[in-house]
């Protein structure tokens, strides 16, 4: 993956010199703020299905200290923190619509976060299988499923 993006910045004049380290500790040097790094290659998965888990925790500046950070960005913009919080206390359509429309104000005004991939699950049962339950964000619920009479 280094590589690939390593080839493609080159490709618009940018030189990356790729430095690895074992996951646990770039995730350590990534949260240290002040850290010397341009881009760090992770990911992140949500603790429950709303859009706070991404945009507010990932890149509300109101969040940042000097260490155990997970806004890797360090994206720190007052308005975009205010427009954060007021969509935090909205619930409903009312909140996702909001969100929705930050989301696309950040990707095309701040570019905080660039995103190249997302995840691909299949699952396959046998007929006797029934009371398949798939959630967006977990997964297949095998606690929901059944056997077929």
């Amino acid at each position: 993956m280094a590589e690939i993006v390593r080839q493609n910045l080159r490709a618009i004049g940018i030189e990356l010199e790729l430095r690895r380290f074992p996951f646990t500790a770039m995730l350590d040097r990534a949260g240290r703020r002040g850290e010397p790094f341009d881009l760090v290659h992770t990911g992140w998965g949500a603790d429950y299905p709303d859009p706070y888990v991404f945009l507010n925790k990932l890149l509300s500046g109101s969040g940042i200290q000097a260490r155990n950070n997970v806004n890797y960005s360090y994206f720190d913009d007052p308005r975009f923190d205010r427009e954060l919080d007021a969509a935090a206390r909205l619930t409903g359509d009312e909140r996702f619509e909001r969100y929705g429309e930050l989301d696309v104000e950040l990707a095309r005004d701040g570019a905080p976060l660039a995103v190249f991939g997302n995840q691909n699950s299949r699952d396959f049962f046998s007929a006797r299988m029934g009371c398949q339950v798939y959630n967006p964000v977990y997964g297949m619920s095998f606690a929901a499923l059944c056997l077929r009479d």
